[in-house]
């Protein structure tokens, strides 16, 4: 009869958690930064060019129709762009990890893989992201 024993398992240590992580960006420095630019970088501009082009003169007076419709669809605007940035950081968010996963096996992570997974993710890392929100709700409530 043989016997197996199981062996103990690496101990957590911050100090290659950080070196794996360093190494892999500078292994993937042009990936990651392209993921970025695709997810954060490019909305952000495109929000803020708009932004621009309001015109922030205009006062708030509920008497005028004209002008209470502006404020409430610039405001919805805002609060539309404000979801789309959410959903765009979580497809960055999961494929940086796509990214990392892959290169942490020994394959070099491809732009198109990475997306694709992001975007199959999409569902399960909004839920994820909503559960840790509500904790972080209740945690500051009680």
């Amino acid at each position: 009869m043989s016997s197996v024993t199981l062996e103990r398992p690496d101990k957590f240590r911050i100090g290659r958690v950080f070196n794996d992580s360093f190494a892999v960006i500078g292994r993937n420095a042009v990936l990651c930064l392209g993921l970025a630019a695709l997810f954060s970088g490019l909305p952000t501009l495109v929000f803020q060019l708009w932004a621009l082009r309001q015109d922030p003169a205009v006062p708030f007076d509920p008497s005028t129709f004209g002008e209470q419709n502006l404020v409430f669809g610039y405001t919805a605007v805002t609060m539309g762009a404000g979801l789309a940035s959410y959903i765009l950081s979580l497809l960055l968010q999961a494929s940086l990890v796509r990214a990392t996963i892959e290169d942490l096996n020994g394959k070099q992570p491809s732009f198109g893989d990475c997306i694709a997974k992001a975007v199959s993710f999409l569902l399960p890392t909004f839920a994820i992201a909503l559960l840790v929100g509500l904790g972080v709700g209740l945690g500051l409530c009680c």
